[in-house]
């Protein structure tokens, strides 16, 4: 789906145009172009809220998409909850259906102890089922 609607947009002049754009005024774009099949996708780590807030701005009900792999620190899902109740998120939280040995198992597969590159496929994965449309604190 997201090479269907990335083929009908000029992508360099897109980029151009966004070069000159704040951040509120591309998530506008977003919201205008998209509606509501934009979502925001959050790990929730420390820099989370900024783009939560910016996105809540423009778009008060807009998705925000997570992923709760079963194995999150308390301290990400106490801040998961207090911006959902400080900024009245619309969240929806995927969880993975699978015991502790399959994760391990899984996590082997993907090269050893670091979840990076296992994180990132469910949270694309996640965030495609969720929305034709996604923005990400990537960069």
């Amino acid at each position: 789906m997201a090479v269907e609607i990335a083929t009908t947009y000029d992508l360099d002049a897109l980029n151009g145009d966004f070069e000159r754009f704040d951040a509120l005024d591309i998530i506008d774009w977003g919201v205008r172009e998209f509606g509501d099949d934009l979502a925001v996708s959050s790990s929730f780590g420390a820099d989370s809220a900024v783009m939560l807030h910016l996105a809540t701005r423009v778009k008060p009900d807009i998705k925000v998409v997570t992923v709760d792999t079963g194995f999150l620190f308390p301290e990400t899902l106490t801040f998961r909850d207090m911006l959902k109740e400080r900024l009245n998120l619309n969240m929806l939280i995927y969880r993975r259906r699978w015991r502790e040995s399959g994760f391990s198992m899984s996590m082997a597969a993907c090269g050893g102890p670091a979840p990076m590159p296992c994180c990132a496929s469910t949270s694309v994965s996640r965030s495609n089922r969720a929305s034709a449309s996604w923005v990400c604190g990537a960069g």
